[in-house]
């Protein structure tokens, strides 16, 4: 659908795939060493992004993972397109400190 992103889809075939699927897509353009962790966070994202996206499935409604940012040489997570109304995403790892 998209080469800036590592993998894009209209939502509604992203949520007819599985997260091995998405994730090897990802990783398939990923230029460096994926790492578990990494993948963990993707498969996270999969998750999280399944239990909302199923809200907006209509036609040109779209998302974008691992999206590279023109002239800044930077990739966003995730980018949703609702509607003409586009959403960055960016996902970050909560660190959990017991005492």
């Amino acid at each position: 659908m998209n080469k800036r992103a590592y993998y894009s889809a209209e939502i509604s075939e992203f949520l007819q795939q599985t997260d091995a699927h998405v994730v090897g897509e990802i990783s398939r353009h990923h230029h460096l060493d994926v790492v578990s962790e990494q993948t963990g966070a993707w498969l996270t994202q999969c998750r999280i992004l399944r239990n909302v996206l199923p809200h907006f499935v209509n036609e040109g409604n779209a998302i974008f993972m691992e999206f590279s940012i023109p002239r800044m040489g930077k990739r966003a997570d995730v980018i949703i397109v609702l509607s003409g109304l586009v959403f960055v995403l960016e996902f970050k790892k909560v660190v959990r400190t017991v005492y």
